[in-house]
């Protein structure tokens, strides 16, 4: 199967592909990715097919991501194959070789096609016309056409849209309609100093070169924490957390005095006198009764006010946390390290790290301290020479129960691997459905324990180690324990002191090393606190490089849609500068007017968007709005000002209602209606049970890709912004709904500043201009009729050719 919405798993390009089929062969992987037309970008990247394509995809483009899907289709040379909207995300160019490969591999097999791009279905033995639920019509194309029915129609609508070349360009040769793309999308390989434009690169660039430098910085700092740092976290529930100490110390001295009591009652038990005996046995009762009420107020007292404080930091630190991921610059998010699955991770599990350090730590050593000054004190107090021996064989019970510690603490957890795991996971569950479409349960569990096996390996030796300190431990304790119970007897029978006494300090010794043992028990916590903490910090810390939360900044007060200018921009991810994303780009555009950019898939275009928005800086040159750089802009004014629709809709859990409002959390119910109605998706949502109320899910997955990008445009439709970005907004849509929402896009864009990206050439015949981007420059710049006229065998008309030969129905 290959969907809509394309998934990949945050493994190697090759990985993927082989996710098709079991014990597939890399010659057998690369052959699909020719046949998918996806070999030739592969190719180019600095890693080849070993590269890492990031969490759900993110280092590729929309069109890169569907090919390598196509190609995990093919692999897996399936007797039923299953297509929705398989090309959606491809130039016209590149549709035209993957759909001749999808004929090709579809020959003698079952195949389900669901699309939107009629000509994707031209070919089809039999074709469904459905409405609302129903099959309205059925036949082959010919067959259709003829009833002049619903398929008709939506192949007269789809003929309609398309471009038409200039009449005096004459018939071109078939030989010859591809040379543009082969010009513009393969000769690249050879191009010497420019690579594919991808946000591969990104993650190439911050794995290799200055990274090794930053990287020893950044792991030093994260090897370690200042304790100081968690005080300050701590600050507000201070004196809630001393009282919790306090609570902790007072548990501990009570520890000290059972010993007393349980030692007189030994004594007692040696009395002949019968009513003397019950007189103090009650009374030794109701001690141990007092001192079970004091142990358990003090318990309740240091675990209630301890646990309070450290529920409060870990809400505190969470925020904190939650709040830096939001500020990073996207680019960040393009580490391996800070996919989605690792800072989940880093929000539920090591948050909770930091309240081990603080309360549970400090007031079970600070219970240990006091139960051993109490009994020490006691023990000198009862017979200095048997408490002279307790207090010297005290560090070896001590140093063994530490000795269990410090192995924890130093044989820390490899982060890097659980995050690792914890990706795969994430990735595996998210995408449940491809999971099960190509039964790759067996590999993804195969590759989570790849993750797991390098921490497998320090947790055997950990252990080993651990074992041996335990070991050590449990003998060093009751090596002191019999030591004492020796020379105590040896003073028994020399007549210094009694039996009684003996007994009292050997059982504060023994509740002694138990508090110990209590704070050994924390190792565990404490030894996952040592990486999880520093890994939160260095979030919290991390300044981004591209910070939204300034306040500085010019606001540009007009109420005119916005002019743009892209002047002599070269740029290249900060780390690799010799990996050239756009040279020399230059472009100009007028508010209120629509700028298109096409091009072949991967050749910058979506670059220009993100720059607009402002996720990356140019390396040389500047862009402009209005005469002023957008880094003197305020970041946060300047993304208020802008509206997005991208090629995967991005939806929130929440209700319809809700997503759409994002656009802006003000509007009333009508203008949300309003904006639905203009989006096309109006008449879909009020025929919900639940209406506007409904859930969409988890990313939206409770409705379809159209669906889901009508309600992305409703919500860029509310957001009234000046500067209106479209990335493939009506990829996923049928005609019917394109025709409409270009219509709605038609009308906001006259009151915005409008710049689209697109592979439908009919999305852009009507802008103003059109930019054929190639190699992260403009090769092509004009009007639709323009470029037609004076570029008669240039890249725009090879790509208007390849469009009309598609959609050549009849």
């Amino acid at each position: 199967m290959v969907g809509q919405e394309p998934v990949l798993f945050g493994t190697s390009i090759l990985e993927n592909v082989m996710m098709g089929k079991e014990n597939a062969t890399k010659k057998e992987a690369m052959a699909a990715c020719v046949a998918a037309n996806a070999h030739s970008f592969v190719s180019r990247l600095p890693e080849g097919y070993d590269t890492q394509v990031g969490d759900r995809g993110t280092q590729l483009s929309g069109g890169q991501k569907q090919r390598i899907a196509l190609a995990r289709a093919m692999i897996k040379d399936p007797k039923i194959l299953l297509l929705d909207e398989p090309t959606s995300a491809l130039d016209a160019e590149s549709e035209a070789i993957v759909q001749r490969a999808i004929d090709k591999i579809s020959k003698d097999r079952t195949t389900l096609v669901i699309a939107h791009r009629l000509a994707t279905v031209r070919n089809a033995h039999t074709i469904v016309v459905l409405d609302r639920g129903s099959v309205v019509e059925t036949g082959n194309h010919d067959q259709l056409m003829e009833k002049a029915g619903a398929y008709f129609g939506l192949i007269k609508l789809a003929s309609e849209a398309v471009p038409k070349p200039m009449s005096n360009q004459g018939d071109v040769p078939k030989e010859k309609e591809f040379s543009a793309y082969e010009k513009s999308n393969y000769d690249v390989a050879r191009v010497k100093g420019v690579y594919e434009i991808s946000r591969s690169k990104y993650l190439k660039s911050m794995q290799e070169g200055s990274q090794i430098e930053e990287e020893e910085g950044e792991q030093a700092k994260m090897k370690s924490y200042r304790l100081s740092e968690l005080w300050n976290l701590q600050r507000q529930e201070l004196i809630v957390l001393l009282v919790g100490l306090i609570m902790g110390m007072l548990a501990g001295a009570i520890l000290s005095l059972y010993p007393l009591v349980l030692g007189q009652a030994l004594k007692v038990y040696f009395y002949t006198d019968m009513s003397r005996l019950k007189r103090e046995v009650g009374y030794l009762c109701l001690i141990l009764v007092g001192l079970g009420f004091g142990c358990i107020f003090a318990m309740v007292g240091q675990q209630g006010f301890c646990g309070w404080a450290g529920t409060k930091l870990t809400m505190r630190v969470r925020s904190l946390l939650f709040k830096s991921i939001l500020k990073q610059e996207p680019g960040w998010f393009d580490l391996d390290e800070n996919s989605t699955g690792v800072l989940v991770s880093r929000l539920s599990v090591d948050c909770v790290s930091f309240r081990s350090v603080l309360g549970d730590r400090f007031s079970v050593l600070l219970m240990g301290l006091s139960s051993a000054a109490v009994g020490l004190s006691v023990s000198f107090k009862l017979e200095w020479r048997l408490a002279l021996l307790a207090t010297a064989v005290t560090p070896f019970t001590l140093g063994a129960s530490y000795l269990t510690l410090i192995i924890n603490v130093g044989g820390k957890l490899d982060n890097s691997s659980y995050a690792k795991a914890s990706s795969i996971a994430a990735g595996a569950v998210s995408n449940i459905r491809t999971v099960a479409t190509f039964s790759t349960q067996e590999q993804i569990v195969r590759s989570f324990e790849k993750a797991l096996s390098e921490p497998k390996r320090t947790s055997v030796r950990r252990s080993q180690m651990l074992g041996l300190a335990l070991g050590l431990s449990q003998g060093a304790m009751y090596g002191a324990y019999t030591l004492t119970l020796w020379f105590g007897a040896y003073l028994v029978k020399q007549g210094y002191t009694n039996f009684g006494d003996v007994y009292k300090i050997f059982l504060i010794l023994v509740l002694s090393s138990f508090a110990v043992g209590q704070l050994a028990g924390l190792a565990p916590d404490t030894s996952m606190a040592s990486t999880a903490i520093p890994a939160v910090l260095s979030i919290i810390n991390r300044r981004p490089s591209i910070r939204t939360d300034r306040l500085k900044g010019k606001k540009i007060e007009t109420s005119k849609p916005f002019d743009i200018e892209f002047k002599t921009v070269t740029f290249a991810y900060p780390s690799r500068p010799d990996v050239i994303v756009l040279r020399n780009f230059t472009l100009k555009i007028r508010g209120g007017t629509m700028v298109a950019l096409v091009g072949a898939s991967g050749s910058g275009k979506s670059t220009v968007i993100w720059m607009i928005q402002r996720f990356y800086d140019p390396t040389q040159g500047r862009v402009l709005i209005e005469g002023v750089d957008l880094r003197e802009l305020n970041l946060k004014w300047l993304r208020r000002q802008t509206a997005l629709v991208s090629q995967e809709p991005a939806l929130f859990a929440g209700t319809i209602r809700e997503n759409i409002a994002f656009g802006n959390p003000n509007a009333t119910w009508a203008e949300i209606e309003e904006a639905a109605k203009e989006a096309h998706i109006h008449k879909f949502i009020s025929g919900l049970p639940q209406g506007y109320e409904t859930e969409v899910g988890q990313s939206g997955v409770q409705l379809s890709g159209g669906q889901k990008q009508r309600i992305a445009i409703a919500r860029a439709i509310l957001k009234k912004s000046k500067l209106l970005l479209l990335d493939e907004a009506s990829s996923a849509l049928d005609l019917e709904s394109e025709k409409h929402v270009q219509d709605a896009l038609r009308k906001i864009s006259k009151r915005a500043t409008t710049v689209v990206v697109a592979h439908r050439l009919s999305t852009i015949r009507e802008a103003s201009m059109i930019a054929v981007v190639k190699e992260g420059t403009i090769a092509e710049y004009g009007s639709h009729d323009k470029l037609m006229a004076s570029h008669l065998d240039g890249l725009y008309s090879n790509l208007v050719r390849a469009e009309t030969e598609a959609l050549a129905f009849s």
